[in-house]
């Protein structure tokens, strides 16, 4: 297209744009004047009847505004509610509203009014129900244009004697759609109650416009936007509860707000909360954005304020919310304010309930708080105050006091033991230390005392046994020492921690009574774990029938595991490993059947009877007994690092349930073709390595489909590998570990087709034959490292000890290779021949060393970017090492005993190389890291010797890429740019051919590109 076309184009958009906005200016004051004079005899018999009525509405409203004062704002239907969760959106209305003229009217005139008026609010309702998509059954069926006429007896519809609709009330009718704003239409209305619902879009600005509502309940549906700057005409509003909508009403707090000097209640948090023991749901809270205003400093009629879990509500709290001096309640909870709390919050004396839990504020906390005397919930917990925790002796109704994860200091604060209503104390993962105090026990109305992970230390105070209804204890992770007989007098424990923690290690010493643990018969959690007990597990453990979790290991406990134990039918966790208990596991544990993880580790424990999920790591001899068959819900099995010996029952294919067995590090013997693998059909982990199987191949295990993980390696087992069945069988298979066995023949070809295998290890056999070329079939190989890193087998609690050595090198040098982030291959020590195959993915380590493999290294190996192992010594391998290794950042290498000749690279992870990478062998490698300087010798491209002296390589500053130095380059270049250039600005016809007609800008490009081609 010319230029010429351009312009007119562009001359014809701005008038059309022109036209058109002058239309937009003048139409609408023509419409107006239209409606207006269509609506005058309505709007002039409307406010006639007002006029006329004036006096009953003046005093009915005085009416209701007393009975309004005398409502108890805690009535149920302000309190907690409960969340729902489908919403369905709908497009809101349009709003009409009415134009009150001074005129007058004859009594026909007068009724005419009355039922326009009333069939206008009539209309409005129907309107809003438009927007509605659903609703409870039968809820709004009422609502039609039949008995339009009727509307005031409409479901949840209240009008006055006039026939103005006053509320409107439709809580909890499951109503889905959108607000409209057909609602401002009912310009009477006091109350508007839409809470407990399902309402999308946006808050209608247009409800600014009810200048009579007093309450508008809008909590716990799905809106979205910001709260309109509009509400905040609303200058009679008492009640204002916006709370749980969810993450997309995320607009921020107008300052218009502070204009509701009535206001009393505001909710801009979840749903309405008060009862601290019964905490809800804020996982569907809102998520307002910026800073609190500082105008809500003039609501200070407010008794309720939050701004609970909005999460992205910033910067300070405002000092002016000290002016609020009726608030009763009052939470900034899980927000992101910073700074200090005003010390203006100490003037709010009537406060009951105070939040600042979960924010990022700091500093001390202001002392003015010791003023709330009526204080019953003080949470802190969660930000960075630092200092002492003081405490107030007018704290006489707290009930609650959080204070948890801070950075609070010195000693035990004791002016809280005037609290003698607390039930709650959680001083948890704060800096406290010294003693607690020795009549701690005047808290003796606390149900749960937490203060863990501090630095507490000394004895239990003997008055602890004054609190007999604490029902739950958390001293873990201190630096308490002595007995725990404090504690005998605590019936209702359901809970009690008081485990070491990392470097926070608790040393309680003594024994566990008979009497004392009987008297725990509600107990739930009971961790005593890594302390100094010491005597024998009680008997009347028997006694906690509500059990869940166990933990009794790393203490001192000796003699036999009691045979009660079995009675505790709901345990879950049982873990009594690392002590000194003796004998045999009782029958009884049979009967525990919920248990998910039992560990009986690192004890002196003897053979046992029966099932067992732990008996790992002791000293255990003779055979595993052929009645564990009868454990038919056994999944986990673990016996490795034992001494265990014979051969493995057959009666172990009737644990059909069994998922994991590890058998690793015995001596175990015998041929493993006698297992009935099929029947194991759930069957994720075998680990037999370190044993002296013997035989063939378990062909049986191919039926095992969920194998994740076979380890036959360090056994006798030998023969040639039968062929695989089919991928579809071994298809999870991740490490498949063959290693120091007496197998030979070929390697199957369908190893390498495994696709989600991550560690092959061959190694230590006398496999023979030639390796395929691409190894593209194993897939995982040619995962990225950051893929494959994510995906590992779960094995519950035990994915630390699931391991396999291979030592490589040096002696000293061992891997130990786990379930993330695998990629080996290993078929050393074998006998294989060939070249190296040139394809193999992506693999951290590599180790092909003593085989008979000739050829070249090939230079393909320079694409395994994330390898840091590469062993290939002790072959016959010939040629230079390719440059391209350089570019790897191997941190174990060897080369050594081939026939490498040529320079070795000097580049990046090479210049750093010990002579024991490619020495002993190589005879005609030369380069610094092995002392035979390069200098003196050339190399023919085969990598040989060549005789005649090297010739010194002029230093040059220029680059050659294809032959063509970048000094030539760049002067091509130059000269061709400048030329056309010139042309194209000295020369008018070559410029507007060039620059005005329609070439395509991959032809310029084209000719571009020409012009730089060097000559």
């Amino acid at each position: 297209m010319a230029p010429g076309h351009l312009i007119v184009l562009l001359a014809c958009f701005l008038l059309g744009s022109s036209a058109t906005d002058c239309m937009r200016k003048n139409w609408p004051s023509e419409a107006s004047r239209s409606l207006s004079h269509q609506s005058t005899s309505a709007e002039s018999e409307k406010t006639f009847l007002q006029s006329s009525r004036k006096g009953h509405l003046l005093s009915d409203e005085r009416l209701r505004a007393a009975e309004f004062k005398n409502m108890d704002l805690d009535h149920p239907d302000h309190r907690g509610l409960q969340l729902h969760a489908s919403k369905i959106h709908h497009i809101p209305d349009g709003c009409f509203h009415y134009h009150e003229t001074d005129s007058r009217s004859h009594g026909f005139s007068h009724a005419v009014s009355l039922l326009e008026v009333s069939f206008g609010e009539a209309d409005a309702l129907l309107a809003f129900k438009e927007g509605i998509g659903n609703y409870s059954e039968g809820a709004l069926d009422d609502w039609t244009p039949g008995k339009r006429s009727d509307y005031c007896s409409w479901t949840g519809v209240t009008c006055n004697r006039q026939l103005h609709v006053t509320a409107l009330n439709l809580s909890s009718l499951d109503l889905t759609g959108s607000l409209g704003s057909s609602l401002c239409n009912l310009t009477f209305l006091e109350e508007l109650h839409l809470d407990q619902n399902f309402l999308q879009g946006e808050i209608p600005p247009e409800l600014g416009r009810l200048s009579r509502l007093r309450i508008l309940k809008l909590e716990d549906n799905w809106l979205q936007g910001s709260i309109p700057k509009e509400l905040g005409n609303l200058t009679s509003l008492q009640i204002l509860n916006l709370g749980s909508q969810g993450s997309r009403f995320n607009g921020t707090i107008p300052e218009e707000l502070g204009q509701l000097s009535e206001l009393q209640f505001l909710n801009l948090g979840s749903v309405y909360n008060w009862d601290p023991e019964n905490p809800i749901d804020v996982s569907f809270s809102n998520e307002l954005r910026g800073t609190i205003p500082r105008s809500l400093g003039n609501c200070t009629k407010l008794w309720y304020l939050d701004f609970l879990s909005n999460k992205h509500l910033t910067g300070v709290i405002p000092e002016e919310v000290g002016k609020l001096i009726h608030l009763e309640y009052l939470s900034f909870e899980l927000n992101n304010f910073t700074g200090a709390i005003p010390d203006q919050l100490g003037n709010l004396t009537r406060c009951k309930y105070l939040n600042f839990g979960s924010n990022a504020l700091q500093g001390h906390l202001p002392v003015g708080l010791a003023n709330l005397s009526r204080l019953n919930v003080l949470d802190v917990t969660l930000n960075f105050f630092t200092g002492n925790f003081f405490s107030s002796t007018s704290w006489s109704e707290l009930s609650g006091l959080y204070a948890s994860g801070n950075s609070f200091t010195g000693p035990f604060p004791e002016l809280v033991l005037f609290s003698r209503n607390l039930v709650t104390l959680d001083l948890s993962r704060n800096n406290f230390s010294g003693n607690l105090p020795t009549d701690l026990g005047r808290l003796s109305s606390a149900k749960s005392i937490f203060m863990d992970r501090n630095m507490f230390g000394g004895e239990l105070p003997r008055s602890l046994t004054n609190i007999s209804l604490l029902t739950g204890l958390n001293l873990g992770g201190n630096k308490f020492t002595g007995p725990l007989d404090a504690l005998s007098n605590s019936t209702f424990l359901e809970s009690l921690i008081l485990q070491s923690e990392y470097f926070l290690q608790n040393k309680f010493t003594g024994r566990l009574s008979d009497a004392m643990v009987r008297s725990w018969s509600n107990m739930r959690f009971l961790q005593l774990n890594d302390n100094a007990l010491i005597g024998k597990i009680p008997k009347t453990l028997g006694n906690m029938t509500q059990l869940l979790f166990l933990f009794l290991h790393g203490n001192k406990f000796d003699g036999g595991i009691p045979e009660e134990l079995g009675d505790l039918k709901k345990l879950l966790l049982v873990w009594l490993n690392d002590n000194k208990l003796t004998g045999e596991i009782p029958a009884s544990l049979g009967n525990l059947q919920n248990v998910q993880q039992m560990n009986l580790g690192d004890n002196n424990l003897t053979l046992t009877t029966t099932w067992f999920l732990g008996l790992h790591r002791n000293h255990l001899t003779g055979e595993i007994p052929p009645d564990l068959g009868n454990l038919r819900s056994l999944a986990f099995l673990y016996l490795f690092n034992n001494n265990l010996t014979g051969n493995i029952p057959v009666t172990l294919h009737n644990c059909s349930g069994l998922q994991i067995i590890r058998l690793s590090h015995n001596s175990l013997r015998g041929p493993l073709t006698n297992i009935n693998f099929s029947a194991l059909e759930h069957l994720s982990v075998w680990s037999a390595s370190g044993n002296k199987f013997s035989g063939l191949f378990p062909v049986e295990i191919w039926k095992c489909s969920f194998l994740d993980w076979l380890d036959l390696s360090n056994n006798h087992l030998l023969g040639v590998m039968p062929k695989f069945v089919g991928l579809n069988i071994w298809s999870r298979l991740r490490v498949l570990s063959l290693g120091s066995n007496y197998f030979s023949g070929s390697i199957p070809s369908l190893i390498w087709k495994l696709p989600a295998l991550q560690v092959l290890d061959l190694s230590s056999n006398a496999f023979t034959g030639e390796l395929p070329q691409n190894l593209s079939g194993l897939i995982s190989y040619k995962i990225p490292l950051e893929v494959n890193r994510m995906s590992w087998i779960t094995i519950p609690n035990m994915n630390r000890d699931v391991i396999i050595s291979l030592r490589k090198g040096k002696p000293t040098l061992e891997y130990v290779y786990l379930f993330k982030a695998l990629a080996l291959l290993d078929i050393s020590s074998n006998q294989l021949t060939g070249e190296l195959p040139t394809d193999l993915g992506t693999l951290k380590y590599l180790f092909m060393d003593d085989n008979d493999f000739k050829g070249s290294i090939p230079p393909e190996l320079e694409e395994i970017a994330d390898l840091l192992g590469l062993d290939l010594s002790r072959n016959q391998l010939s040629g230079p090492i390719p440059v391209s290794l350089s570019k790897l950042r191997l941190s174990y290498l060897n080369l050594s005993l081939n026939q490498l000749s040529g320079p070795i690279p000097v580049a990046n992870s090479f210049n750093t190389r010990y002579s024991e990478s490619f020495l002993p062998g190589n005879p005609k490698l030369c380069g610094d890291s092995i002392y035979k300087p390069c200098e003196s010798f050339a190399f023919i491209d085969d990598g040989e010797l060549d005789p005649s002296p090297v010739t010194q390589r002029t230093q040059s500053w220029s680059l050659y890429f294809h032959g063509i130095s970048v000094t030539d380059f760049a002067i091509g270049a130059s000269i061709g740019f400048s030329t056309v250039i010139g042309l194209v600005t000295l020369i008018p016809s070559l410029r507007n051919r060039f620059l005005f007609q329609n070439i395509e800008p991959s032809t310029m490009l084209s000719l571009t590109m020409v012009s730089l081609v060097p000559t």
